[in-house]
């Protein structure tokens, strides 16, 4: 299913699903999404690039995919089984993890 703001691209043949996200703000985007189709709720646990499952990830065996301040200031880490994207609790993740957590509070039950 492709969300977007582009109507033009949820016009083409090619797009059998899709649906028109109406706010530009993502805190908006994400309750009209969550309102509209009611996902199951499952955060931190899907790649955001190719939306393979994430995994705890050793330090040391992801260090060479990491930059030296990233290898320095975070300890935790999740890799993508598919990609092996690395990820991390970065300086966003607060802001994230405040979203995320009111989007499951207010859904969470609706979409389970």
């Amino acid at each position: 299913v492709l969300l977007s703001r582009d109507r033009g691209l949820l016009r083409r043949r090619e797009i059998w699903a899709g649906a028109y996200v109406y706010s530009d703000r993502p805190q908006e985007q994400l309750r009209d999404i969550l309102g509209r189709f009611a996902p199951a709720l499952a955060p931190w646990t899907r790649c955001t690039a190719c939306n393979g499952t994430l995994a705890d990830a050793d330090k040391h065996a992801v260090s060479d995919r990491l930059e030296h301040g990233t290898q320095q200031a975070y300890d935790v880490f999740a890799q993508c089984t598919a990609c092996a994207r690395v990820y991390w609790r970065g300086a966003h993740h607060g802001h994230l993890e405040t979203i995320v957590a009111d989007a499951v509070r207010e859904f969470g039950d609706a979409a389970a």
